[in-house]
């Protein structure tokens, strides 16, 4: 693996290792192999798995934005502070949209080995 592709591929790896917490927290077992799974197949370099990562962070997008408006239900309804946990998890849903983004990276591309004709100009 070339050292510039470490960099592009590492916001990756942070994102579905903490999905992969998440889910282990809230006792989902299958979403947290499932992360895993997603973790390993970033070694695979075949142009399927570029999109499908690329759908999981959107997947994982939506997941942190659910959460959000979970804790937030929850905690109001208890008069508990909220905001700071809504900035946070609103940060961490913000990673994993631009991860999904990073995902159309020419040297991502190139990575993965998509096809020079499918190559967004």
């Amino acid at each position: 693996m070339q050292s510039s592709i470490r960099w592009f591929l590492a916001p990756c790896c942070i994102c579905f290792l903490l999905s992969a917490a998440h889910f282990y927290h809230a006792h989902q077992q299958i979403y947290v192999a499932l992360c895993i799974m997603g973790l390993c197949s970033i070694l695979i370099r075949h142009p399927i798995c570029l999109r499908l990562n690329q759908c999981a962070m959107l997947l994982l997008t939506a997941e942190w934005i659910n959460t959000i408006a979970e804790i937030y239900v929850v905690r109001s309804a208890y008069d508990q502070p909220w905001l700071r946990m809504a900035f946070i998890l609103g940060a961490v849903s913000l990673l994993h949209l631009a991860t999904a983004l990073l995902f159309q990276h020419y040297k991502i591309r190139r990575y993965f080995g998509y096809p020079r004709q499918f190559l967004f100009r």
